[in-house]
């Protein structure tokens, strides 16, 4: 097994970073100088799709593409160090088809940069959406399965005694306190219920490892040689059921569902823990 560098979340996600995620938002609306000083050195952008507190941009220099992801407020100025952290980490143990290569990372304040690689392909989502032949669509979801498998097998430690399941409770009671969390994903329960629910169903299973803690199929991109994976803001070292929860939202039919794992052959699938970790991330992706 391999060490790792990077921390486990809450070790750097404290209840007050928690707290000021809202802060971050309204930086979010005056990005700053450091967006204009960092871009002037391209010699053409375009901006991209970005989140609720990051914005991103595709960068051109000397005609070779390059992604520059901008994190506003401290609560996503750690996330996105962590990411920076997660991609070295990944392309030191082996990884680096896996993910873009870290080229540089500034922190300036609130304002924070990470300019990384651009992997050139299609997402999964849009290649999935479009995708109705059968010998393709196993092949998407074999190499998706395949390359989560690789992330998860770097760093895994199979009867781990770290806590780290206890801490996603309390992460999740604070995000539910502060009002982060989604009213629309708790339509046929209360946040308060499901709380609850989690605590007296906590799993036995104590796997741990690196894992994306957002793995859908928006975040995965398809190349002539497999699948990259790219966002990695919410990064952990955590229950690899918590990724195989989030992905399995994505499947359309047990076809995709038992090509993914044919792909991944590391763990099985588990009902009873996808569905734990799903509720759960309902309470820790904000």
């Amino acid at each position: 097994m391999k060490m790792m560098k990077l921390k486990p979340r809450y070790f750097d996600m404290s209840p007050e970073l928690i707290r000021s995620v809202k802060s971050g938002q309204e930086l979010l609306k005056q990005p700053g100088e450091i967006c204009a000083q960092e871009l002037s050195r391209f010699d053409s952008v375009i901006e991209l799709q970005g989140g609720k507190v990051s914005r991103v941009y595709k960068g051109f220099l000397n005609g070779e593409a390059r992604i520059i992801k901008f994190s506003f407020g401290s609560y996503r100025a750690v996330e996105l160090r962590r990411e920076a952290e997660a991609l070295l980490e990944i392309d030191n143990h082996g990884g680096a088809d896996l993910v873009p290569t870290m080229l540089d990372f500034q922190q300036k304040g609130h304002y924070t940069c990470l300019t990384m690689s651009y992997i050139k392909g299609e997402t999964a989502r849009m290649r999935l959406a479009s995708c109705t032949d059968v010998e393709k669509r196993a092949w998407i979801w074999h190499s998706i399965g395949a390359s989560l498998a690789r992330i998860h097998r770097m760093f895994l430690i199979e009867d781990a005694q770290s806590g780290w399941l206890e801490k996603q409770q309390e992460i999740a009671e604070l995000n539910k306190e502060q009002g982060l969390i989604d009213p629309d994903e708790f339509t046929h329960e209360t946040a308060d219920d499901l709380l609850v629910w989690l605590k007296n169903h906590m799993p036995k299973e104590r796997a741990i490892t690196v894992i994306h803690g957002d793995f859908r199929t928006k975040n995965l991109i398809l190349t002539e040689a497999g699948c990259s994976i790219i966002d990695w803001s919410f990064v952990d070292i955590g229950s690899p059921y918590y990724d195989l929860a989030v992905v399995d939202y994505y499947f359309a039919n047990e076809e995709d569902r038992k090509n993914f794992y044919l792909g991944y052959d590391l763990f099985e699938y588990n009902t009873a823990l996808i569905d734990y970790y799903d509720k759960l991330s309902k309470f820790i992706n904000v």
